[in-house]
């Protein structure tokens, strides 16, 4: 029994590649730049919407994955989280606090389940900083892909694979392996305009010449089942680590998801069995199985929602994503950069004292995710503060009063990656509309000349006041929500005046490496 302490469980469902757009609720674009997401059927992520909050300008902190990651967990942006890469999972300062090891500071009873940006043993994540109690650590993502091309890492998912030895004929790695080369999106595309076409399966063709794959196995006439995948493995243990927890303390338990990062697996719409075809391109049928293996997140989400002990817990959930997904909108592929595809996330909250039904329009950030938490677990801003996060808990938005405490949550959110750091805030001091995003880039070459391609739409290379020559770039997110008509240079100006009258920019603040651009 709990006894006197009222704070409440904590439940995080963490994906990875999932952008707000495609979070099932009804938008419109006429834009030639963001394409139109198909209608998704998500009906366990409306539901906790509906018991909840649904944040509308949601933000990553950095969009790629650890780096995103490591400032979810650390509760730092880019800058503050020492600005760490894709390649540097193993690069945690043990000086820095977690929301794990400050959670277990205040009683909590931590666990996780899927992939952790760790680089560490399973083991080890119950030291500090990591400070789990319990935990079924997967490998890293890239690993997991790699393990059909000889990867063949001992963590927790592929020990269970090898141990269970009636698959399609072989033991679950095997076919895991297997199942891979039939399933693969692409390779490596990297930002190209066309990506190769996944493998082709026997069946070539169906009716009205629409091309389509079979997936059993390159035909072999087993497909692997979707009870062997990651992320139903992923849940699967969470609620296990969950049904041996004790119950005399509160607890936080996360999943962490790695769909619907590409590639993707699905060929088929879970709640429809609509199958994805070529009928419409290749773009349009990758879309389709980024959306089905978002409706494969939704059954998941249902499952853990549903669970005894879930339920029994009335835990403050939350379910968001690391970053967002290009899928081709400006060409492009993959994340890594400023653009909305990228770094608008989803972001749902709900139970303890959430109202119903609340739509909220200010920016957050994923970091905030953490100070929130930590907010309900009863550490002080103070406390965040000496700790060195830069997270804002939005609990004051989540209450009925939270027209009154709109003065006490975040301002503008910093979204950073090497080499430019973008923000987006509030000009309310301007004819301007009341969101702007503003991106920063280095020019070419370090001198006064031509912007790095793509990066900042519509600007010019020149010398900003209390810095050296960058190129600005800003969008009016209330006007132009698809970010398609870059401010005039003139109103970029007045945008990035405002935001530092505000307070909001600072007029100098260089990174640690100078090719990192400027930071906001």
């Amino acid at each position: 029994m709990r006894g006197d302490d009222a704070r409440p469980n904590f439940l995080l469902v963490l994906t990875d590649s999932w952008r707000a757009d495609y979070d099932g609720f009804a938008r419109h674009t006429n834009s030639s730049i963001v394409h139109r997401p198909p209608h998704l059927r998500l009906p366990e992520f409306h539901r906790l919407a509906a018991r909840g909050a649904l944040f509308q300008h949601a933000f990553t902190s950095a969009p790629l994955c650890t780096p995103a990651r490591i400032t979810l967990l650390t509760g730092r942006d880019y800058d503050a989280a020492s600005a760490p890469g894709q390649s540097q999972s193993s690069v945690l300062p043990t000086s820095f606090s977690t929301l794990y090891s400050e959670l277990s500071r205040l009683g909590y009873y931590t666990m996780q389940s899927g992939y952790i940006p760790s680089g560490k043993a399973p083991q080890a994540l119950g030291r500090h900083p990591w400070t789990l109690n319990a935990t079924a650590h997967t490998a890293h993502k890239e690993h997991i892909w790699q393990m059909p091309l000889g990867w063949e890492l001992g963590d927790t998912y592929h020990t269970w694979l090898q141990q269970n030895r009636s698959v399609c004929g072989t033991d679950g790695f095997a076919a895991f392996k297997r199942d891979w080369a039939a399933r693969l999106t692409y390779r490596s595309c990297g930002s190209c305009a066309a990506p190769p076409a996944v493998i082709p399966g026997p069946t070539a063709r169906a009716g009205g010449g629409t091309r389509s794959v079979n997936v059993d196995a390159l035909g072999r006439g087993c497909q692997f089942p979707d009870a062997l995948g990651h992320d139903d493995f992923a849940a699967r243990r969470a609620l296990e680590l969950l049904g041996d927890a004790p119950e005399s303390v509160p607890w936080m338990l996360t999943v962490d998801l790695v769909a619907p990062h590409p590639p993707f697996l699905r060929t088929h719409r879970p709640r429809t069995g609509q199958p994805c075809t070529y009928a419409r391109g290749e773009r349009e049928f990758e879309r389709c199985r980024y959306a089905a293996d978002i409706e494969h997140v939704d059954e998941l989400l249902g499952q853990i929602l549903g669970a005894p002990r879930v339920a029994a817990g009335a835990p403050l959930t939350m379910v968001t994503s690391d970053h967002g997904e290009m899928l081709w909108d400006r060409g492009l592929w993959g994340k890594g950069v400023p653009f909305r595809s990228a770094v608008a996330i989803p972001l749902v909250v709900a139970g303890a004292d959430v109202p119903e039904g609340v739509r909220l329009h200010e920016p957050v950030s994923l970091i905030d995710v953490t100070a929130t938490f930590l907010d309900y677990a009863g550490a002080s801003p103070a406390r965040l503060h000496a700790i060195g996060m830069t997270a804002t808990s939005f609990r004051p938005l989540l209450t009925p009063e939270r027209s009154r405490h709109r003065n006490h949550t975040r301002r503008a959110v910093r979204i950073g990656l090497v080499p430019w750091r973008a923000l987006v805030g509030p000009v309310e001091s301007t004819p301007l509309a009341p969101l702007i995003k503003l991106i920063r880039a280095p020019c070419r070459g370090g001198s006064c000349v031509s912007c790095v391609s793509g990066l900042a739409p519509g600007s010019k290379c020149a010398k900003v006041p209390g810095a050296a020559c960058l190129c600005e770039a800003a969008f009016d997110l209330s006007a132009d929500p698809d970010e398609r008509r870059p401010l005039s240079p003139h109103h970029t100006a007045l945008a990035a005046h405002a935001l530092h009258a505000a307070g909001l920019l600072p007029s100098s603040h260089r990174s640690r490496n100078e090719s990192h651009g400027h930071t906001l």
